[in-house]
């Protein structure tokens, strides 16, 4: 087994909630978002340099990803939609260029999220902040879902209570996912060819 080793990056962010950390290689940046304080966040890690930005009328913000070979462009999860959005990664507003997809579904919002190497986006959804107590377990209204500009919004699972981790193994035959409510990680078979899954099986 290799050795890890972990360490402070930078000692201060000023951040509330940092999640859904991204590293783009070419530019050998982090990008993550704040979700509660409504931030995407950039980190140069050439210069140490720390850039935040917001999106008008967006309260929360789940997650950015780049989009490759498309500069300064983005896909971020902003509360219940898809968003393709612009942003230098200097300025402190990301201008929105469309709305990609939202969820058909009220109280809810975008939580984590990971993309395959086809460029397959997946992402499950939790109860609202706003809706009160959002660690109501009985309350189970999230989902988990796939989307690609092809096929658009695609349910995997439903009655998911709050969405977390998800991962794939080293050959792309298993899929991994995370519902904190029942403290259980999911594993299910993956086709990497259509990026459907099937035969869930709880792990824990």
């Amino acid at each position: 087994m290799s050795n890890f080793k972990v360490e402070v990056v930078r000692e201060s962010a000023m951040i509330i909630s940092g999640k859904n950390v991204f590293y783009c290689h070419e530019s050998n940046c982090l990008y993550w978002c704040d979700v509660l304080g409504s931030q995407i966040c950039k980190l140069n890690l050439n210069t140490n340099r720390l850039s935040m930005c917001r999106i008008l009328n967006e309260r929360t913000i789940c997650f950015i990803i780049p989009i490759r070979e498309m500069k300064d462009q983005f896909i971020v999860g902003a509360g219940s939609k898809l968003m393709m959005v612009n942003w230098d990664g200097n300025t402190t507003m990301a201008q929105p260029i469309r709305v990609l997809c939202e969820i058909p579904v009220d109280g809810v919002r975008i939580n984590q999220c990971k993309v395959d190497r086809q460029g397959r986006l997946y992402f499950g959804t939790m109860i609202n902040e706003e809706q009160g107590n959002f660690l109501n377990y009985q309350k189970r209204i999230g989902s988990f879902y796939r989307f690609t500009m092809s096929q658009g919004l695609v349910e995997l699972k439903d009655k998911v209570g709050l969405s977390y981790g998800i991962a794939w193994n080293n050959n792309w035959t298993k899929m991994y996912f995370v519902d904190s409510f029942d403290l259980t990680i999911y594993e299910f078979d993956y086709d990497l060819m259509t990026g459907n899954i099937s035969k869930e099986l709880k792990l824990n």
